[in-house]
Protein backbone atom coordinates (compact mmCIF):
# COMPACT_ATOMS: atom_id res chain seq x y z
CA UNK A 1 0.00 0.00 0.00
CA UNK A 2 1.47 3.62 -0.83
CA UNK A 3 2.26 5.51 1.61
CA UNK A 4 -0.13 8.37 1.69
CA UNK A 5 2.68 11.76 2.29
CA UNK A 6 0.41 13.74 3.99
CA UNK A 7 -0.44 11.36 6.42
CA UNK A 8 3.30 11.87 7.68
CA UNK A 9 3.11 15.51 8.04
CA UNK A 10 1.88 17.41 11.44
CA UNK A 11 -1.17 19.65 10.92
CA UNK A 12 0.35 23.41 10.84
CA UNK A 13 -1.50 26.50 11.01
CA UNK A 14 0.20 28.86 8.28
CA UNK A 15 2.13 28.30 5.33
CA UNK A 16 5.90 29.05 4.08
CA UNK A 17 4.45 31.89 1.70
CA UNK A 18 3.08 33.59 4.18
CA UNK A 19 6.32 33.99 6.18
CA UNK A 20 8.06 35.16 3.20
CA UNK A 21 6.10 38.17 2.60
CA UNK A 22 6.21 39.64 5.80
CA UNK A 23 10.39 38.69 5.48
CA UNK A 24 10.13 40.02 1.56
CA UNK A 25 12.67 43.09 2.05
CA UNK A 26 14.95 40.58 3.80
CA UNK A 27 14.69 37.62 1.01
CA UNK A 28 14.81 40.85 -1.90
CA UNK A 29 17.93 42.44 -0.84
CA UNK A 30 20.25 39.78 1.11
CA UNK A 31 21.97 36.71 0.87
CA UNK A 32 19.43 35.42 3.85
CA UNK A 33 16.77 35.23 0.92
CA UNK A 34 18.55 31.78 -0.06
CA UNK A 35 17.49 30.48 3.25
CA UNK A 36 13.56 32.13 3.53
CA UNK A 37 13.16 30.29 -0.06
CA UNK A 38 13.83 27.05 1.58
CA UNK A 39 10.97 25.31 2.13
CA UNK A 40 11.87 23.04 4.74
CA UNK A 41 13.52 25.84 6.99
CA UNK A 42 10.59 27.35 7.46
CA UNK A 43 8.07 25.10 7.73
CA UNK A 44 10.34 24.15 10.61
CA UNK A 45 10.16 27.96 12.17
CA UNK A 46 6.01 27.10 11.25
CA UNK A 47 5.98 23.81 13.25
CA UNK A 48 7.46 25.43 15.77
CA UNK A 49 5.02 28.70 16.00
CA UNK A 50 1.81 26.45 15.48
CA UNK A 51 2.36 24.95 18.89
CA UNK A 52 3.63 28.42 20.68
CA UNK A 53 -0.14 29.41 18.79
CA UNK A 54 -1.39 26.40 20.08
CA UNK A 55 -0.66 26.81 23.77
CA UNK A 56 -0.83 30.54 24.21
CA UNK A 57 -4.82 30.16 23.10
CA UNK A 58 -5.61 27.38 24.92
CA UNK A 59 -7.46 28.50 27.87
CA UNK A 60 -9.74 30.27 25.77
CA UNK A 61 -9.90 28.38 23.11
CA UNK A 62 -9.38 24.27 23.97
CA UNK A 63 -8.54 22.85 21.22
CA UNK A 64 -7.68 22.83 17.27
CA UNK A 65 -11.21 23.05 15.99
CA UNK A 66 -12.36 25.92 18.40
CA UNK A 67 -9.17 27.98 15.46
CA UNK A 68 -10.72 26.50 12.45
CA UNK A 69 -12.82 28.24 9.71
CA UNK A 70 -16.08 26.92 8.68
CA UNK A 71 -14.45 25.33 5.61
CA UNK A 72 -10.91 25.44 3.82
CA UNK A 73 -10.31 28.65 1.74
CA UNK A 74 -7.64 29.49 -0.54
CA UNK A 75 -5.24 32.35 -0.57
CA UNK A 76 -5.24 34.88 -4.04
CA UNK A 77 -2.78 33.71 -6.40
CA UNK A 78 1.01 34.49 -6.14
CA UNK A 79 3.55 33.84 -8.60
CA UNK A 80 7.57 34.37 -8.18
CA UNK A 81 8.95 37.72 -7.60
CA UNK A 82 12.72 37.98 -9.20
CA UNK A 83 15.66 36.93 -6.53
CA UNK A 84 18.90 37.38 -7.98
CA UNK A 85 20.34 36.33 -4.36
CA UNK A 86 18.34 33.08 -4.78
CA UNK A 87 18.51 32.43 -8.88
CA UNK A 88 14.74 32.58 -8.70
CA UNK A 89 12.92 34.46 -11.81
CA UNK A 90 9.56 35.38 -12.92
CA UNK A 91 6.98 34.45 -15.18
CA UNK A 92 7.57 34.67 -19.13
CA UNK A 93 3.94 34.06 -20.06
CA UNK A 94 0.98 36.03 -20.46
CA UNK A 95 -1.00 33.47 -18.41
CA UNK A 96 -3.43 34.43 -15.37
CA UNK A 97 -4.90 31.75 -12.24
CA UNK A 98 -7.43 33.41 -10.54
CA UNK A 99 -7.55 30.71 -7.79
CA UNK A 100 -8.59 26.78 -7.38
CA UNK A 101 -11.08 25.26 -5.06
CA UNK A 102 -10.69 23.53 -2.31
CA UNK A 103 -12.52 20.54 -0.70
CA UNK A 104 -14.11 20.17 2.59
CA UNK A 105 -11.30 17.64 3.87
CA UNK A 106 -8.51 20.33 2.52
CA UNK A 107 -5.54 20.73 4.90
CA UNK A 108 -3.14 23.94 5.36
CA UNK A 109 -0.54 23.87 3.17
CA UNK A 110 0.92 25.62 0.20
CA UNK A 111 0.25 23.84 -3.42
CA UNK A 112 2.56 25.36 -6.23
CA UNK A 113 1.40 24.87 -10.28
CA UNK A 114 4.26 24.49 -12.64
CA UNK A 115 4.29 24.36 -16.31
CA UNK A 116 5.73 22.68 -18.37
CA UNK A 117 4.62 24.06 -21.70
CA UNK A 118 2.49 26.36 -22.69
CA UNK A 119 -0.54 23.94 -22.09
CA UNK A 120 0.83 21.07 -19.25
CA UNK A 121 1.32 21.62 -15.57
CA UNK A 122 1.76 19.81 -12.52
CA UNK A 123 0.52 20.08 -9.04
CA UNK A 124 2.24 19.84 -5.87
CA UNK A 125 1.32 20.73 -1.81
CA UNK A 126 4.03 21.30 0.27
CA UNK A 127 2.31 18.62 2.68
CA UNK A 128 0.71 16.13 0.24
CA UNK A 129 3.41 15.99 -2.22
CA UNK A 130 2.82 15.58 -5.79
CA UNK A 131 -0.95 15.79 -7.17
CA UNK A 132 -0.85 14.55 -10.60
CA UNK A 133 -0.48 17.11 -13.54
CA UNK A 134 -3.64 18.88 -16.05
CA UNK A 135 -4.01 20.83 -19.45
CA UNK A 136 -4.69 24.04 -19.28
CA UNK A 137 -8.23 24.35 -20.11
CA UNK A 138 -9.09 21.10 -18.94
CA UNK A 139 -10.62 20.66 -15.28
CA UNK A 140 -8.31 19.12 -12.97
CA UNK A 141 -8.27 17.08 -9.71
CA UNK A 142 -5.52 16.42 -7.21
CA UNK A 143 -4.91 12.79 -6.23
CA UNK A 144 -6.24 13.23 -2.88
CA UNK A 145 -8.96 15.03 -3.90
CA UNK A 146 -8.18 18.48 -1.75
CA UNK A 147 -8.12 20.77 -4.61
CA UNK A 148 -9.78 21.22 -8.01
CA UNK A 149 -8.88 23.67 -10.70
CA UNK A 150 -12.07 24.49 -12.85
CA UNK A 151 -11.31 24.63 -16.66
CA UNK A 152 -11.82 27.96 -17.14
CA UNK A 153 -9.77 30.14 -14.40
CA UNK A 154 -6.62 30.44 -16.70
CA UNK A 155 -6.64 33.22 -19.16
CA UNK A 156 -3.56 34.28 -21.62
CA UNK A 157 -1.07 31.70 -22.47
CA UNK A 158 1.68 30.41 -19.64
CA UNK A 159 5.03 29.62 -20.73
CA UNK A 160 7.56 26.83 -19.98
CA UNK A 161 8.53 27.08 -16.31
CA UNK A 162 5.90 29.30 -15.40
CA UNK A 163 4.92 28.67 -11.68
CA UNK A 164 1.62 29.96 -9.74
CA UNK A 165 1.27 29.90 -5.78
CA UNK A 166 -1.52 29.27 -3.87
CA UNK A 167 -2.05 28.71 -0.33
CA UNK A 168 -4.68 26.62 1.27
CA UNK A 169 -6.12 27.26 4.88
CA UNK A 170 -8.31 25.61 7.19
CA UNK A 171 -7.62 28.24 9.79
CA UNK A 172 -9.72 31.06 10.41
CA UNK A 173 -7.61 34.23 8.87
CA UNK A 174 -6.57 35.78 12.08
CA UNK A 175 -4.98 32.75 13.09
CA UNK A 176 -2.73 32.32 10.07
CA UNK A 177 -1.81 35.88 10.14
CA UNK A 178 -0.77 35.45 14.19
CA UNK A 179 1.42 32.34 13.06
CA UNK A 180 3.06 33.85 10.33
CA UNK A 181 4.15 36.87 12.76
CA UNK A 182 5.77 33.96 15.31
CA UNK A 183 7.36 31.94 12.36
CA UNK A 184 9.00 35.19 10.90
CA UNK A 185 9.96 36.32 14.10
CA UNK A 186 11.44 32.45 14.89
CA UNK A 187 13.54 32.53 11.27
CA UNK A 188 14.58 35.95 11.90
CA UNK A 189 15.96 35.24 15.49
CA UNK A 190 18.00 32.25 13.58
CA UNK A 191 19.33 34.61 10.72
CA UNK A 192 20.13 37.55 12.61
CA UNK A 193 22.12 38.42 15.68
CA UNK A 194 24.32 40.63 17.31
CA UNK A 195 26.73 41.12 13.79
CA UNK A 196 23.75 42.40 11.75
CA UNK A 197 22.43 44.61 14.81
CA UNK A 198 19.92 46.78 12.63
CA UNK A 199 17.77 43.30 11.45
CA UNK A 200 16.76 42.71 15.29
CA UNK A 201 14.46 45.33 15.72
CA UNK A 202 12.46 43.40 12.92
CA UNK A 203 11.88 40.49 15.29
CA UNK A 204 10.65 42.38 18.25
CA UNK A 205 7.96 44.40 15.62
CA UNK A 206 7.12 40.46 14.28
CA UNK A 207 6.70 39.54 18.16
CA UNK A 208 5.11 42.23 19.96
CA UNK A 209 2.53 42.08 17.35
CA UNK A 210 1.62 38.32 17.73
CA UNK A 211 2.11 38.84 21.97
CA UNK A 212 -0.81 41.82 20.72
CA UNK A 213 -3.11 39.40 19.20
CA UNK A 214 -2.63 36.66 21.64
CA UNK A 215 -3.39 38.82 24.67
CA UNK A 216 -6.73 40.75 22.85
CA UNK A 217 -7.81 37.12 22.16
CA UNK A 218 -7.79 35.42 25.46
CA UNK A 219 -9.30 38.76 27.10
CA UNK A 220 -11.76 38.87 24.18
CA UNK A 221 -11.36 42.67 23.45
CA UNK A 222 -8.78 44.80 22.53
CA UNK A 223 -7.30 47.46 24.56
CA UNK A 224 -10.31 50.28 23.39
CA UNK A 225 -12.83 47.29 24.73
CA UNK A 226 -13.84 46.27 21.41
CA UNK A 227 -14.61 42.91 21.08
CA UNK A 228 -11.87 41.06 19.82
CA UNK A 229 -12.63 37.03 19.10
CA UNK A 230 -12.69 34.09 16.87
CA UNK A 231 -16.47 33.17 16.16
CA UNK A 232 -15.77 30.05 18.44
CA UNK A 233 -15.33 32.33 21.49
CA UNK A 234 -17.93 32.16 24.16
CA UNK A 235 -19.69 34.41 25.53
CA UNK A 236 -21.01 32.59 28.48
CA UNK A 237 -17.96 31.55 29.52
CA UNK A 238 -16.37 34.76 29.37
CA UNK A 239 -18.44 37.90 29.60
CA UNK A 240 -16.80 41.33 30.12
CA UNK A 241 -17.15 43.23 33.51
CA UNK A 242 -19.24 46.41 32.10
CA UNK A 243 -16.95 48.43 34.35
CA UNK A 244 -13.77 47.62 34.74
CA UNK A 245 -11.87 48.72 38.74
CA UNK A 246 -8.96 48.66 40.66
CA UNK A 247 -7.83 46.65 43.84
CA UNK A 248 -5.22 48.39 44.68
CA UNK A 249 -4.15 47.04 48.22
CA UNK A 250 -1.83 44.48 47.08
CA UNK A 251 -1.04 46.51 43.70
CA UNK A 252 -3.48 44.34 41.53
CA UNK A 253 -4.49 45.84 38.34
CA UNK A 254 -7.46 43.46 37.47
CA UNK A 255 -9.45 46.13 35.21
CA UNK A 256 -10.44 45.27 31.94
CA UNK A 257 -10.26 41.28 32.81
CA UNK A 258 -12.79 39.17 31.02
CA UNK A 259 -14.87 36.71 33.54
CA UNK A 260 -13.65 33.50 34.38
CA UNK A 261 -16.04 32.91 36.13
CA UNK A 262 -14.15 31.57 38.91
CA UNK A 263 -14.42 32.88 42.34
CA UNK A 264 -11.04 33.11 43.71
CA UNK A 265 -10.22 35.66 40.82
CA UNK A 266 -13.56 37.73 40.21
CA UNK A 267 -17.07 37.02 39.57
CA UNK A 268 -18.13 40.80 39.13
CA UNK A 269 -18.70 40.73 42.52
CA UNK A 270 -16.39 42.77 44.54
CA UNK A 271 -17.40 41.14 47.67
CA UNK A 272 -16.12 37.30 45.93
CA UNK A 273 -12.06 38.21 45.52
CA UNK A 274 -10.58 35.87 47.25
CA UNK A 275 -8.01 38.50 49.28
CA UNK A 276 -7.05 38.48 52.87
CA UNK A 277 -8.73 42.00 53.70
CA UNK A 278 -12.46 40.26 52.28
CA UNK A 279 -11.76 37.79 55.22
Amino acid sequence: MATTISSLQPDLFTTPIDVRILNEIIQSQTENSKILADNSRLLWAIFWATDEVRTSLYRTYPGDSYLEADAPYCSPVLVPKYNEHSGVSENTGSATLYGIVPSSSAETELWTITFSSASAFSVTGSRSGSQGSGTKGVAFTSTNTWISIPADVFSGTPANEDIFYVAVYKHYQLIVYLTSLVAASIVHNGLFNFLAPNETPITDRFRQEANRLIKNLNNGYDFSGTPFRLPSFSIDDRAEIANPFYIDRLGLDISNYSDTEEPSIITGDVSSVDCWWWR
